[in-house]
């Protein structure tokens, strides 16, 4: 609970390495564009190919199941015990699955997405392996407030990729260079070696399984990153052309950056919100859901129409005129993913109170709700996915808010809604 001799919170978050935090977000995401630039220009489009089609299934790797383990060991080390038995196995037998399905998408699609390069297929395995200690160790940093940690390793892994790819590639120009740094990035996370012990059993404090936890967790992230990342091949299925699916991805690209950003903030908020839960301080629980809420409402509307004024000519001037996309088309984009920034910080609600199982059917709800407004929509293909994202989005804010929200227990929690150690 707050006291009244407790800093402002925005006093506590600059000093107690939430700064730190955000700035290794920031630098990750600049240096991880020039990673890619550099792999680009160094390799030529076809060459580096191999090292695009890495790229994408080792983020959607990354982004379905491994950020789903990290808030799992935040979750666990916060709630020191908030689950009904020990993680380990879970976390241990969900990386090895995500392994073996990795390898094998890389296996069969080894001429199509590789160039029949057999060892790209071991840098999908080592990708994976070496992530998902990454990701248990960055776990442990944030659980244990350890948030200026956290965004060291954040940068540092976007820092070592970049300093490998360059040496390789100045002793031998090659795709498995490029991709090999991928690899080797994560790996910085030994510069805080105790942090990649798996969490180990403690009392428990919940009946929550951690197995059910993730299952549950991985289906929310799967249905939001459908979300994200599905409208370039939505729109070819739809018979766009190739030059309107590209300028669909390119557009989305950019819009997706500050989501970048929001998704470290993760780390920030969730060790506080799970104190609350801990505690049963649904009253304050309650409050930061509306403040989500409401709050990605009021950002998004001027956010969408400064997108539809000024979007166009920024993505002309970053790619060319050729990829220059319509007003609307930015601007329900742009929208749309402050609103999913804002179901993503409710969705925290839930993530802290170990209810995984309610993230997966808001999610899941959205995702359907997306499918009814593309299809009933007669735009032209680019404003038809800008309006089906923008309406998922806001089914995911609304059913997130709605699920999380809980009518308090007792008059309690009248503080001024930070949680205790924000």
């Amino acid at each position: 609970m707050a006291t009244p001799d407790r800093p402002p919170l925005l006093k506590r978050w600059a000093t107690d390495g939430t700064v730190y935090l955000i700035a290794g977000t920031v630098v990750h995401s600049f240096i991880n564009y020039v990673y890619q630039l550099f792999g680009a220009r160094s390799l030529g489009e076809i060459e580096f190919a191999p090292v695009a089609s890495l790229l994408a299934l080792s983020f959607l790797m990354f982004a379905v199941v491994l950020l789903p383990i990290e808030q799992l060991v935040i979750r666990a080390v916060t709630f020191r015990g908030g689950f009904d038995r020990n993680p380990r196995p879970t976390i241990r037998v969900a990386v090895a699955g995500t392994a073996v399905i990795a390898v094998l998408i890389a296996f069969v699609g080894r001429d199509r997405l590789f160039a029949g390069q057999n060892l790209f297929i071991v840098l999908v395995l080592a990708s994976v392996m070496t992530h998902s200690l990454y990701v248990v160790g960055r776990g442990q940093l944030a659980g244990n407030r350890r948030f200026a940690a956290y965004g060291g390793a954040t940068a540092g892994n976007a820092m070592l990729r970049l300093a490998v790819a360059i040496g390789l590639v100045a002793i031998v120009p090659s795709a498995l260079g490029v991709g090999a740094a991928l690899a080797v990035g994560p790996l910085i996370i030994f510069v805080w070696a105790a942090s990649v012990r798996l969490p180990g059993e403690e009392t428990a404090h919940s009946d929550e399984s951690p197995s059910r936890f993730l299952a549950s967790f991985v289906l929310a992230a799967a249905a939001s990153q459908v979300l994200l990342l599905a409208g370039p091949l939505v729109a070819g299925a739809m018979g766009a052309a190739a030059a309107e699916i590209s300028i669909i991805y390119v557009t989305l690209t950019i819009v997706r950056a500050p989501l970048v950003l929001s998704g470290s903030l993760v780390a920030r908020v969730l060790p506080p919100l799970t104190n609350l839960a801990t505690l049963g301080l649904d009253a304050e629980l309650n409050r930061w859901v509306v403040r989500f809420a409401v709050g990605g409402v009021v950002i998004a509307i001027p956010t969408g129409i400064l997108a539809t004024a000024i979007g166009p000519d920024i993505v002309a001037l970053l790619f060319g005129e050729g990829f220059r996309p319509t007003p609307v088309f930015v601007g329900l984009a742009a929208a749309g993913i402050v609103i999913a920034g804002a179901a993503m910080f409710v969705g925290q609600v839930l993530v802290a109170r170990g209810d995984t199982t309610r993230l997966a059917v808001g999610w899941g709800f959205a995702l359907v709700v997306a499918i009814i407004a593309l299809a009933g929509s007669n735009a032209e293909i680019a404003v038809r996915l800008g309006f089906a994202f923008l309406v998922g989005e806001l089914a995911a804010l609304a059913s997130t808010a709605v699920l999380s929200y809980r009518v308090p227990k007792s008059p309690d929690g009248e503080g001024d809604g930070e949680p205790e150690g924000a």
